[in-house]
């Protein structure tokens, strides 16, 4: 009986600890690589129907690195996503939510005027068509995107929830703000995370 109080107190001390070392984070997910930049905050309008790419001017680190930023519905379509295009000016990475409760992680090619020959010749990723994901906040409730990039690596976290992660196959020189909209005219406004 002695050993059963003893035990039932260890694993109650357990609980309580496990639980303090998450209530203060020790187990979340950590930035690889160092800060380089911190984006301002942006606005972007997609017009009726279409994809849009805001490119930033700031080149992205070579090597391992992640990104950050809050995507929010402004206002207009809901049937509409933004989010955050990676590239290397011949193919680009999209990963976007939608204010319905949607996301989406695909690769395209051509989609910048500077297209360098194609040297690594790795397979295109196995994204995800847009698909309802529970972690997104729908409406106009702001979601965090989170894109890591290391060892030939990809991760992708909506709201610190791991959606993806694979292969990426080029290595993103360039970063930008993506949008697309499947009725009417949607804003989207992107700024640094909390």
């Amino acid at each position: 009986m002695r050993w059963l109080r003893v035990g039932s107190g260890v694993l109650g001390l357990t609980a309580v600890l496990l639980l303090l070392l998450i209530a203060i984070g020790v187990f979340d997910p950590h930035p690889v690589g160092e800060l380089v930049w911190t984006a301002v905050p942006h606005t972007l309008t997609i017009p009726p129907g279409e994809q849009h790419i805001f490119w930033l001017a700031q080149p992205l680190p070579v090597g391992d690195f992640t990104v950050r930023t809050t995507v929010r519905h402004q206002s207009g379509e809901l049937d509409s996503g933004a989010g955050v295009v990676l590239g290397d000016g011949c193919t680009a990475v999209i990963i976007a939510l939608s204010p319905l409760g949607y996301v989406t992680i695909y690769q395209t090619a051509s989609i910048t005027h500077t297209c360098s020959p194609i040297t690594d010749h790795r397979p295109p990723i196995t994204g995800l068509p847009w698909q309802p994901w529970p972690h997104v906040r729908t409406g106009e409730a702001a979601n965090e995107l989170w894109v890591t990039v290391a060892d030939g690596q990809m991760r992708v976290r909506i709201n610190r929830e791991l959606l993806w992660a694979g292969d990426i196959p080029i290595q993103p020189t360039q970063m930008g703000w993506y949008g697309e909209s499947f009725g009417g005219t949607a804003v989207y406004h992107f700024s640094p995370p909390p």
